[in-house]
């Protein structure tokens, strides 16, 4: 199924939920299957889109750490316990930076 396809059966599937009680407009309720189909779809091509988010925070967040040469609180997700931003200093001070940015990678994973 197509993506535009996929998000005109979503809509109408809203539609056909928040119905008001008119009785003379009542939507069409779509095929359980092809919701499913368009669900999936739509999902699908969101996840592609996003795929890369999480990679490209964690850049952000070591690009930050490695030029101030501490832990840089940014994110939600780097947020970490007071023993795991003393490691991660720890690397910043102890390695150059491709390789205090591989242990880093480790240590958060």
């Amino acid at each position: 199924m197509e993506l535009e396809e996929a998000i005109k059966i979503l809509k109408q599937h809203n539609k056909w939920r928040r119905y008001n009680g008119v009785i003379d407009s009542i939507p069409k309720m779509i095929d359980p299957r092809e919701l499913g189909i368009a669900i999936d779809t739509v999902v699908n091509e969101f996840e592609e889109i996003t795929d890369g988010y999480a990679d490209i925070t964690e850049d952000v967040f070591l690009d930050a750490c490695i030029s101030t040469g501490r832990c840089v609180e940014m994110f939600d997700e780097f947020l970490f316990t007071d023993e795991i931003t003393f490691q991660i200093e720890d690397i910043l001070h102890r390695y150059n930076d491709k390789t205090a940015r591989t242990k880093i990678k480790k240590l958060i994973k």
